[in-house]
């Protein structure tokens, strides 16, 4: 899964992948039932079908939420973004704008 987003995505830029969810737990980010279930997904949901997307297999594990961290070289946190509840919106002009500022 992680290296088909690789492929399709990431462009240069390294992809980590941790199966064990280990860096998951230790970032912070949210798993669970009701972190599905909350109204705010329903909300993106119906957002996400307007604009034309529709909800593919799920791949992994389909009750953790996900998120952004960009770290640079020296181990530097830049930028963290982390879903409340599912399709949640990234705030794409602070990520690239974290990977940029890590290219100089």
């Amino acid at each position: 899964m992680a290296a088909d987003f690789a492929r399709q995505h990431a462009g240069p830029w390294p992809v980590l992948s941790d199966a064990k969810k280990r860096a998951f737990a230790a970032a912070g980010m949210r798993r669970g039932l009701f972190t599905v279930l909350h109204w705010r997904m329903f909300r993106n949901a119906w957002r996400a079908l307007r604009s034309g997307f529709r909800q593919g297999k799920v791949q992994g594990d389909p009750w953790q939420q996900g998120g952004v961290l960009v770290v640079d070289g020296r181990g530097r946190l830049l930028h963290q973004q982390f879903d409340a509840a599912g399709g949640d919106a990234l705030d794409l002009a602070a990520i690239v704008a974290a990977v940029a500022s890590s290219a100089r």
